[in-house]
């Protein structure tokens, strides 16, 4: 948008790359450039912009340019929120380039039909990947796991400035993605810089990396390889050989339990689940693993949310739902131990 780039350019066709992260006005400064053609390039399933003032969210402005290219309108026009409008079906020119070459097949085979229309074609190298024998619940050809575990959710961690104040973290979760990173480590002899925690909440990040750093998975010269820890959206673009990924929120049983008498209300839900309902975080955060992929979450609390629901349900109709006492196996552990 600089004037010197907009005076001084005279382009025949732009090129907007992340285009599904931008908001429509940041697009359209772009756009008004090209004198004949305009290419976005991006994911609108991944993440979309970044909207601080959520009443200009509600109004649409979080929906990008791309995104209205990329998906098809509603059958009845009359339920759309104001400036939500998609482009008709005939004056799209949208292009899917549907082959993936970085994750296992198996990992590979819930995105593509959640968010991708089942459409994606896997070209992953099975000989250039990495197997690990007797750690997943249906064996080294079906490398993931949701591991089941009841935690006890709190809010930021103290003193750090870093974490908003309605952040949250997880400690026993905090422990069990600890537990699991040093078995892959040290038991499955994963080199560190295979192995990364992603989790959606900068204070769960915080608590997971201190634990990390106190096993020495962490190293304090950051020249020297360690497990990475990030955010869900700092992962954005980026891939892991194994991915653990802590989704934090949880409540006591019998409080989740409650709410089957009853169907959850949307309120209920932003309070006890937040965010982790976001489908593009879901997305972001299922599909950085090449060769292994670990959830860690409250199976219970998670399966209100409709994506979650469906995860849930692959996930258990493939035996890869674990509880928390069952995975690692207590043969795993007793090894990490010796």
């Amino acid at each position: 948008s600089s004037s010197r780039v907009t005076r001084n350019t005279a382009p025949v066709q732009v090129i907007i790359d992340e285009a599904a992260m931008a908001t429509e006005p940041e697009s359209m400064v772009a756009v008004k450039l090209a004198s004949e053609h305009v290419t976005l390039i991006g994911d609108h399933m991944q993440l979309q912009p970044v909207i601080g003032y959520q009443p200009a969210a509600d109004f649409g402005l979080g929906v990008s340019l791309f995104e209205r290219y990329a998906s098809p309108p509603q059958k009845d026009a009359k339920k759309l929120t104001p400036g939500r409008g998609m482009v008709p079906v005939e004056e799209r020119h949208f292009l899917r380039l549907n082959v993936q070459y970085r994750m296992h097949w198996r990992i590979c085979e819930l995105p593509s039909k959640m968010f991708y229309d089942g459409e994606l074609e896997t070209r992953y190298k099975a000989t250039e990947g990495i197997q690990v024998k007797r750690f997943w619940p249906q064996g080294r050809d079906c490398p993931l796991a949701f591991c089941n575990i009841e935690g006890r959710e709190g809010g930021a961690t103290s003193g750090n400035k870093r974490s908003s104040l309605l952040s949250k973290s997880n400690d026993k979760e905090a422990d069990k993605v600890t537990q699991i990173a040093q078995v892959l480590y040290k038991v499955k002899n994963i080199r560190k810089e295979q192995i990364a925690v992603l989790t959606p909440y900068s204070s769960q990040k915080d608590v997971i990396q201190g634990k990390l750093e106190r096993q020495g998975l962490i190293d304090p010269d950051p020249q020297k390889p360690s497990v990475a820890i990030q955010t869900v959206t700092e992962s954005q673009g980026r891939e892991f050989g194994f991915v653990i990924l802590s989704t934090v929120r949880s409540q006591p049983q019998r409080t989740i339990s409650n709410k089957k008498a009853v169907q959850a209300d949307r309120k209920w839900l932003l309070d006890h689940l937040g965010f982790v309902m976001d489908k593009h975080q879901i997305c972001v955060g299922i599909t950085r693993a090449k060769h292994g992929l670990i959830i860690v979450g409250n199976k219970t609390l998670l399966d209100y949310d409709d994506t979650w629901r469906k995860l849930l349900t692959h996930y258990s109709s493939r035996g890869y739902i674990k509880p928390d006492w069952e995975f690692p196996s207590a043969e795993v552990l007793h090894q990490l131990r010796t």
